[in-house]
């Protein structure tokens, strides 16, 4: 079973949604849509909804979709929020054309491209997505700083009777695999997942080739500055071109 196939029941007590990335997200104009690329178990989405936004969310695991679409279908938000398989890698062929507003890519997802071309690719491809002047929005690790310091795990997170362990092992190749092992009464699941340490540098070169305009840097959603050595995340936001 993969990480996020094991995660998805457990998913968003472990991980429950900041209220503050909705308020640096904004309130949506009438019509406005937002596509979040990687969007797990729909909760960021749903909570989107009630702030104006028509969402769709993409996502490659059958287990989250399945808790998104249960959820959606249940708040009766099926009209305003649909989810649907698919990678980033999928992105310039499901959507080819400038259609969204805001596109997400949260919690870490950019990492799981296998290489800066993947990175590139996925650059063009969400300028190509944005309507004029729409907002591309990333979150990741400050790979900058976990490369330096080379740390062999992540804080233990313990939550809801859930007990997450993350580790590291950096390969000679540049990737890490990120080990991971999530524990309940009844639950024991052991993963192993390969990440690209993109730098926070390597994702703006990409996206100023692909045309988008670094806009705001922080290190969390209240707008903190951001600090290369330092800071533990990222939140870039870019703006497309005309």
């Amino acid at each position: 079973m993969g990480l996020y196939e094991s995660l998805a029941s457990a998913f968003d007590v472990l991980f429950p949604i900041n209220p503050l990335t909705a308020a640096f997200i904004g309130v949506a104009a009438p019509g406005n849509e937002l596509l979040d690329v990687g969007c797990a178990s729909g909760a960021q989405i749903i909570d989107l909804a009630a702030h104006g936004w028509t969402c769709v969310g993409l996502e490659p695991s059958v287990a989250m979709l399945s808790v998104a679409d249960k959820r959606i279908r249940a708040m009766g938000l099926h009209n305003r929020v649909t989810v649907q398989p698919g990678v980033m890698q999928d992105l310039a062929r499901l959507f080819p054309l400038p259609r969204f507003n805001v596109l997400l890519c949260l919690g870490n997802t950019v990492p799981h491209l296998e290489q800066p071309m993947q990175l590139s690719h996925f650059m063009h491809a969400s300028s190509n997505a944005l309507k004029p002047g729409g907002r591309l929005i990333l979150q990741l690790l400050n790979y900058r700083k976990v490369l330096r310091e080379r740390p062999g795990s992540l804080p233990l997170i313990e939550k809801g009777g859930y007990t997450f362990s993350r580790f590291y092992q950096y390969r000679a190749d540049g990737r890490i695999d990120f080990i991971t092992t999530l524990e309940a009464s009844d639950l024991h699941e052991e993963d192993s997942t390969v990440l690209y340490p993109f730098t926070v540098d390597q994702v703006k070169e990409a996206a100023t080739d692909a045309g988008l305009r670094l806009s705001r840097l922080c290190s969390s959603w209240d707008g903190q500055e951001w600090q290369a050595d330092s800071s533990v995340f990222a939140i870039a936001e870019f703006i497309a071109g005309s």
